[in-house]
């Protein structure tokens, strides 16, 4: 996502490959939605001659709104076709689209802080709630509730990125869970066939056969460039909650990283790429890609989201399977497509009209022709367009029943420091830099002191108006 994940750099990049990182790093890489939130303070007093974000009265006459977005040619290319159709369904709304391969999430937390985001603004799912919290962004529950049936859509589309109190701050139009990437003949030549349904996936025993009998296949075959396994370095998520563990207490005012659940699951998850030979290793070796070797059919499988579908070969035989089982369950990790309409947004009510597009079917079957994510609208989801049957994978029900079974999103101010400081520096862990103590240990320090910062309490803080500290 450009890397599948968000389609944008991180601040800490998700899979360094530079060794450890220091303290010192970790703490100074934190998320602008923090860094900037006092920023926000000035904000409020604009409102009034804004408009509060509440579903009202269009702008008469010709109205230009912009949309701004990251992504590649191909996704560039569908922005065209769903923003032509709005333009020719809504004629007295232009759109300035402002499109930019170069921007990252730190960058759109800046343009939204310094008031020059555009008006329908592609930001990070993980920010949300910081970016509603700190008065970055509009509220468009009044709009949603209003004007789309939520019924018709995935309970996700309102209830993953929310602000405080539930309170819906972006328009999340697709998901892109994580699944099994898997090369076909690989799997025949073991003679095991894999999962093609959520409720009859892998346990983790049978997952772990599979990587012996593939790590086996390659050594039979006198190959060093072949592996049986490699994820996307947020997978530590889903992998320790489907053991048990969980990361915060009750009221989520103390982190509880380190516990026997996480500890259990990150020493059989650290054997695979240090001991038994399973993963693609860590640090890459020169001149390698994990991609790249699953699209070369040097490696077997590869747990990613579903726009890595886009850059497979037509020439590779390949599928997907859900994620294998936990001790306690079977989820996995979806990045949501959110765009938000920032607080600084002179003409709310025409950006809404776009955002609501994005929801509409004539949008959604544009996400779906090019596997950008899953459509969060079902009937697209489970519809014709996006289960093609003359694209691969053969299992596309495997990816939009991966939306329903999404890890519990954690909706609080550390949520952005949950995703750079924990699931996008375990190359420590994967390389045995750190043992899954020491990997814990450290970042649930870090988590501690980022929520007495924010002086976060779910109990008392999780309602609707709740700020951010400034």
């Amino acid at each position: 996502m450009t890397s599948a994940r968000d389609d944008a750099p991180r601040p800490v990049q998700r899979d360094t490959q530079q060794g450890r990182l220091t303290r010192r790093q970790l703490l100074g890489a934190g998320p602008a939605a923090f860094a900037l939130a006092g920023v926000a303070a000035g904000l409020a007093g604009c409102d009034a001659a804004r408009g509060t974000g509440e579903a009202g009265t269009k702008t008469k006459g010709p109205a230009t709104i912009s949309f701004s977005s990251q992504g590649n040619p191909q996704e560039f290319a569908m922005f065209d076709r769903i923003l032509d159709a709005f333009e020719q369904s809504q004629p007295r709304i232009k759109v300035e689209r402002r499109y930019d391969t170069s921007l990252t999430w730190e960058k759109v937390h800046a343009l939204i802080f310094a008031e020059e985001a555009a008006d329908v603004q592609r930001t990070n799912d993980d920010d949300v709630f910081a970016l509603l919290a700190g008065d970055g962004i509009r509220s468009l529950e009044p709009y949603v509730k209003r004007d789309l049936k939520m019924g018709d859509y995935y309970e996700s589309t309102w209830k993953s990125r929310v602000g405080p109190g539930d309170e819906i701050g972006a328009a999340t139009v697709g998901a892109s869970p994580q699944v099994v990437f898997y090369n076909v003949e690989h799997f025949r030549q073991i003679n095991v066939t894999p999962p093609t349904d959520w409720k009859a996936t892998w346990s983790f025993d049978q997952f772990v056969d599979a990587l012996r009998r593939l790590t086996d296949l390659h050594r039979r075959q006198g190959v060093t460039d072949r592996w049986a396994y490699y994820d996307e370095s947020w997978f530590i998520q889903p992998l320790m909650w489907n053991n048990g563990y969980r990361p915060y207490n009750e009221d989520e005012t103390k982190a509880t990283f380190l516990t026997p659940q996480a500890v259990d699951i990150l020493t059989a998850y650290q054997d695979w790429f240090c001991k038994n030979g399973f993963a693609f290793p860590v640090p890459t070796p020169p001149g390698e890609n994990a991609g790249r070797a699953f699209r070369e059919g040097r490696l077997s499988m590869f747990i990613s989201q579903t726009s890595f579908a886009a850059t497979v070969p037509r020439d590779l035989e390949w599928d997907i399977a859900p994620i294998f089982k936990g001790k306690k369950e079977a989820t996995t990790e979806n990045s949501e497509r959110c765009w938000a309409i920032p607080r600084h947004c002179k003409q709310p009510d025409e950006a809404w009209e776009l955002a609501k597009w994005f929801h509409q079917k004539t949008a959604q079957e544009e996400f779906a022709k090019i596997d950008y994510a899953v459509p969060m609208l079902r009937s697209v989801a489970e519809g014709p367009v996006f289960n093609d049957p003359s694209r691969p994978p053969k299992h596309r029900n495997v990816w939009y029943q991966g939306v329903a079974n999404d890890v519990p999103t954690l909706n609080n101010p550390m949520g952005d420091f949950y995703q750079v400081w924990f699931s996008r520096t375990t190359n420590d862990l994967r390389s045995c830099k750190q043992s899954p103590q020491e990997f814990l240990r450290e970042r649930e320090a870090l988590a501690n002191e980022k929520i007495k910062e924010t002086g976060w309490n779910k109990k008392t803080n999780y309602v609707k108006g709740w700020k951010l500290k400034r």
